[in-house]
């Protein structure tokens, strides 16, 4: 919650918006996939990366967008 006030504040509300919302998700995927072993399959390993990949990639047109 800390960080969600930080990021308001220093960020515009467009680019801190889907950074803070799409944290919390790419942090437990990678809890999910590194400690709990909950994925199990190449194909899931493949769909569940490539949608990591979309998000990051999401996120970082966002915030060239706006800079």
């Amino acid at each position: 919650m800390v960080c969600w006030f930080y990021g308001n504040d220093s960020l515009p509300v467009s680019v801190s918006t889907p950074y803070v919302g799409a944290g919390p998700g790419f942090v437990s995927s990678l809890w999910g996939i590194l400690l709990f072993n909950e994925i199990k399959g190449l194909k899931n390993y493949a769909i569940l990366g490539s949608s990591l990949v979309l998000m990051v990639l999401g996120n970082l047109f966002i915030g060239i967008s706006c800079s």
